[in-house]
């Protein structure tokens, strides 16, 4: 992804000690190393299939604040102050107090003009410090309590706001306030409504099915197995999956169909769920099993059902069988 940091700034949201500190400056965009940093972080996030789609509500004063900025009302330092002292106010009000670093960027991704909400929490780690005294030099390891994620690890907290058309693109997060939990960016920062991640919404849609499989006494790893079909052959022609068309794959019976359509938009899961790469993955992960005998088996899921690979037989005493065919060679790992 092409990612063109316009202007950026840094505040520091210390929950612990109840000091902040809300930066008067922006940060140097013409410094490479600070812009790869940032340029790093987003491009490893900016498709992360956790992520939800929402939507400003009608009174939102995030909203109202963007607007603001948009048409030069404000500036961008008092813009992501505004932003900043909103989440410090919530930090500082929930069960889990912690300590952050806030970055916030008004940048072009992909040739989209974008608002980036980059908080990470800080991390305890060691650094050396050098204690240098009249006669002599002595090194030490101290603890150091803000240290940043490096490019090879992730920020805790995101959320993408596009200045074209006001569409979001968040990261999740429950806090509890007051005894009451809350989405830290839906209902606390951004005041939007959304629709369930890819993520949330394809693991749902296996829940529910192996919930409604139980119901009926029917084979989970059966519908395991048919969900993972249904997509791999749907991902040659379409770039979705689609929730009815997952019902008539893996449900026979009318009955079940209806209850596992129900289930699913009582769960308010999307009737398309996007294709990428989290479901990819998912879908060729083998399928594992485990006996009430301890054996653990582990087999692609175009196996199942396939006799020349895997036979699954019920025995007349009641119990089952499991023999695996065509075997060239057995590794111990």
């Amino acid at each position: 992804m092409i990612i063109n940091i316009k202007k950026a700034i840094l505040h520091i949201l210390d929950g612990n000690s109840g000091f902040c500190v809300y930066s008067d400056n922006e940060l140097e965009t013409d410094d490479t190393l600070i812009v790869s940093y940032i340029c790093e972080h987003i491009d490893k996030i900016c498709n992360d299939p956790s992520m939800r789609t929402g939507t400003f509500r009608d009174n939102s004063g995030f909203k109202y604040q963007l607007g603001q900025y948009i048409n030069g009302e404000t500036d961008f330092t008092s813009f992501s102050k505004n932003i900043a002292e909103r989440l410090y106010e919530l930090i500082s009000q929930s069960d889990n107090i912690t300590s952050s670093d806030l970055i916030i960027c008004d940048c072009i991704m992909s040739e989209k003009p974008t608002i980036a909400i980059l908080k990470c929490d800080n991390k305890i780690g060691y650094i050396h410090q050098v204690v240098q005294n009249e006669n002599n030099i002595k090194n030490e390891i101290i603890n150091h309590y803000a240290i940043m994620p490096s490019v090879s690890q992730r920020f805790s907290d995101y959320a993408f706001i596009s200045v074209d058309d006001f569409s979001i693109k968040y990261k999740p997060k429950n806090i509890t306030v007051d005894g009451e939990k809350m989405d830290l960016f839906s209902d606390g920062v951004l005041e939007c409504d959304y629709d369930l991640s890819t993520k949330e919404a394809f693991n749902k849609i296996r829940k529910l099915a192996k919930k409604v499989t139980e119901d009926f006494a029917g084979n989970e790893i059966d519908t395991e197995a048919k969900i993972k079909r249904y997509v791999k052959e749907t991902a040659i022609t379409t770039e979705d999956i689609a929730v009815d068309e997952v019902a008539d794959a893996v449900f026979e019976s009318p009955s079940a169909r209806e209850e596992f359509t129900q289930k699913v938009k009582e769960a308010e899961v999307p009737e398309h769920i996007p294709m990428n790469e989290y479901v990819t993955k998912r879908v060729n992960k083998n399928i594992k099993i485990v006996t009430d005998t301890g054996i653990e088996i582990s087999f692609p899921p175009e196996y199942y059902k396939d006799e020349e690979n895997i036979s699954i037989v019920n025995n007349e005493d009641g119990t089952l069988s499991i023999q695996i065919n065509n075997i060239g060679q057995i590794i111990n790992k």
